[in-house]
């Protein structure tokens, strides 16, 4: 199918949704209608944010630092490989990871982008240590200058939900940190934040 095919394919979808809407108010003017079709197609396109996030394509070496508890002071480490590209015409940002974890290979991926609609960051996390995903959406924080995503995950196997936010900090484009911080009260072992996991990841030379 050409690009222009599909191209016409998404306009009329995005017409029947706006036309559903409209359905539900007072009529709209074609110079309304008009203007709605623009801005939702400005909205679908990559802005400055995923071109931040395109700089940190290529091939990286990472070092993972996870501490078993809060007063823990020497945490286990261990080292992998990552690589990331852009997808879905650079609206989204593809990291796959490869190494070990307590003994054992380990393979995930993560997908990180950003809503235009809301302004907020998304991300969407799978790995082999489990059968399910885990995701966060957030914003930059003012003071750090990292994205801070904050996300739940309802465990019916343990019964309870797990509460944690993702920090994101992207020193330059060649080493970023990714973070992981539980703030519940079962997972973050009775603190308001428990970083259990640190991940720094270097440019491949």
């Amino acid at each position: 199918m050409s690009r222009k095919a599909v191209t016409s394919i998404v306009l009329v979808v995005l017409a029947l949704f706006c036309s559903s809407i409209l359905l539900a108010q007072p009529p709209a003017t074609p110079e309304e209608q008009a203007e709605m079709m623009k801005k939702y197609q400005e909205m679908a396109q990559p802005g400055p944010e995923h071109m931040k996030l395109a700089e940190l394509t290529g091939n990286w070496t990472y070092t993972v630092k996870m501490w078993m508890s809060p007063a823990e002071t020497n945490p286990m480490e261990t080292e992998g490989k990552g690589e990331a590209k852009m997808i879905i015409g650079g609206r989204f940002l593809q990291l796959n990871n490869s190494g070990s974890f307590m003994g054992m290979p380990f393979e995930g991926m993560s997908i990180i982008g950003f809503d235009r609609r809301g302004k907020e960051y998304t991300t969407v996390g799978f790995d082999n240590m489990g059968t399910y995903w885990v995701s966060a959406k957030g914003t930059v924080d003012t003071t750090s200058g990292s994205i801070v995503m904050y996300g739940k995950d309802e465990d019916k196997a343990m019964g309870f939900t797990q509460e944690y936010k993702f920090i994101f900090d992207l020193k330059s484009k060649d080493n970023f940190v990714f973070s992981v911080v539980f703030t519940d009260p079962i997972m973050s072992q009775g603190t308001d934040n428990f970083k259990i996991m640190e991940i720094n990841y270097n440019r491949a030379k």
